[in-house]
Order: structure tokens, then C-alpha cells, then sequence
């Protein structure tokens, strides 16, 4: 069986004015899922801060098989 990999990410909200739509201007506490470990660190690396958040980060990096990774 292969490990899943998962990513924690959480922003503060839009850095500025934005779309009105609820999925734009809520903050973000989100989970995802990878197959492989591959594709989960280019998301973390292509997740870095940007200008259009508030305060974005990698909260927790983790598998099945290698318990945690990434510390907060």
C-alpha cells in the first residue's frame, strides 16, 4: 500500500480588495491530499507567500508512513 501525503495550509484572507465570493474572501484552513511525496512538496514550494494573502503558510507536511515531516 502506498502512503498519502498530506499538506496543512492557512492565510488570513485577501490582502486587499478582491471578488466578492465567499471562496475568495474567507481565510483559508485547508487540507490536502498527494499520492506521492513528489507532487505535495511542489505544492508547498509553489505555495510560497504571496502579495494576494494574508500571512499564507504550510502549517503541516505528514504521511502515513513517515509521521510528521513539516513541524507548525
Amino acid at each position: 500500500m502506498m502512503s498519502k501525503f498530506y499538506v496543512a495550509y492557512e492565510d488570513k484572507g485577501p490582502s486587499g480588495p478582491c471578488g466578492q465570493a465567499v471562496s475568495v474572501t474567507r481565510s483559508h484552513n485547508d487540507l490536502y491530499i498527494f499520492d506521492d511525496e513528489a507532487s505535495a512538496r511542489e505544492f508547498i514550494d509553489e505555495a510560497r507567500p504571496n502579495a494576494s494573502r494574508v500571512m499564507p503558510k504550510i502549517i503541516g507536511f505528514w504521511s502515513e508512513d513517515m509521521g510528521n515531516v513539516l513541524k507548525k
